[in-house]
């Protein structure tokens, strides 16, 4: 069960998820490096530019009643930080709108339902046809956005910033050849600028929704912060988020309650034998209900309630660690996962030291997420905010 199922058409590009067997393991091999201590350091004062943005816009509505669609300016935000840290592009995504062309066509291939994508592994039909042409379109689109990046950067050559276009261009293998080929570079690039600012804005929004409906645990995790940080007033974030044990809790829990990779897949790669009546055959796709794992009542007592403290203790310690996937596990765990959790605690902490989450009339409860490519809400997701004017630092 070493590689993912490839029965898509996204699979075509040669983005890290897709490749398989030697492939997979020389460009992950090169893209490793992209998340080293050091390099995540480096990423923190563009995480800390694109969040000075976003505390902007709060503060032109907090305290004004006036409610706000918390998931598209995460999404924004989110796509701001990717193109910064990882492709050294500096664009004002966040001052543009919601009608910025790569999040609305990133949008509409994340949303569709999950139905449409798998049906794409039956045999196509003219409906299929269809489908398909939706998708490769959008891959289009994608992969020119990649191409037009990875083009700029050859012509201005190798910057030192270490980024991920930095590491693959100078990835050579001994003989001076490119270890990675264009096409490899583009998918890279087109699963980076996807992956690297859809789930994480999820992850987000799905922090404020849960955090604006349970206010004594925002008033808690609010309290650590500030207490953190009038303690360590000159400690770098970066060290610093990382002592926040409550917030490490809650963001788990998020993760748990609305894993953004819902499902994951492997692929067969010959008859694996389960017990004396079954087999799976080589070839056959195998997937795994992360979402279902997290929401299994042997596991995870009341498994509808937020709740930040199972995930210390014995609670924690009591659970196998793989009822708990919101990154994957084994050797193909999701590479970006140290970025994400970087990116989402500072965001958390930057926003939550001045401001509060809160519900508004239209904030819907249950919200009524859609099961794409990734779990995601299915309206805007409508929030206050609030200022907190107790906190000064």
């Amino acid at each position: 069960f070493t590689n993912h199922h490839r029965h898509f058409p996204i699979a075509k590009e040669k983005g890290l998820f897709w490749l398989q067997d030697d492939d997979w393991k020389r460009v992950r091999s090169v893209l490793s490096p992209t998340f080293t201590t050091g390099k995540l350091k480096l990423m923190v004062p563009a995480i800390e530019r694109s969040n000075k943005t976003l505390m902007s816009k709060l503060q032109g509505i907090a305290d004004t009643g006036k409610s706000i669609d918390i998931y598209s300016w995460f999404s924004l935000m989110t796509l701001e930080v990717i193109l910064s840290t990882s492709f050294g592009v500096e664009s004002p995504v966040q001052t543009e709108g919601i009608c910025n062309e790569f999040m609305v066509k990133s949008r509409e291939v994340i949303k569709q339902p999950a139905v449409l994508i798998y049906m794409l592994m039956v045999p196509l039909t003219k409906l299929w046809d269809r489908i398909y042409l939706k998708f490769e379109s959008h891959c289009k689109f994608f992969a020119e956005v990649g191409r037009n990046i990875l083009k700029i950067r050859k012509e201005e050559g190798i910057r030192g910033t270490k980024d991920i276009l930095d590491i693959m261009l100078s990835a050579k293998n001994p003989n001076g050849t490119l270890k990675l080929t264009e096409d490899e570079m583009v998918g890279q690039s087109i699963a980076f600028l996807l992956a690297g600012h859809e789930t994480s804005s999820n992850a987000l929004t799905m922090s404020a929704y849960f955090l604006a409906l349970n206010q004594d645990i925002q008033d808690r995790l609010r309290s650590e912060i500030l207490t953190v940080r009038q303690a360590n007033p000159d400690k770098p974030l970066y060290e610093l988020v990382n002592d926040l044990e409550y917030l490490e809790c809650v963001l788990c829990e998020v993760l748990r309650m609305s894993p953004p990779a819902y499902v994951t897949d492997r692929s067969c790669n010959k008859d694996y034998k389960l017990n004396e009546t079954s087999t799976i055959p080589a070839g056959m796709a195998v997937f795994i209900a992360i979402h279902a794992l997290h929401h299994d009542p042997s596991a995870w007592p009341d498994p509808e309630k937020f709740d930040p403290e199972r995930f210390r203790g014995s609670a924690k310690l009591s659970r196998h660690p793989f009822q708990f996937l919101p990154f994957g596990e084994g050797p193909r765990f999701c590479i970006g996962k140290r970025f994400a959790i970087l990116e989402l605690k500072i965001t958390l902490v930057d926003v939550l030291t001045k401001y509060k989450f809160m519900r508004c009339p239209e904030t819907e409860v249950p919200l009524k997420m859609v099961a794409g490519m990734n779990l995601m809400p299915e309206m805007a997701s409508l929030l206050e905010s609030n200022r907190v004017l107790e906190i000064q630092l």
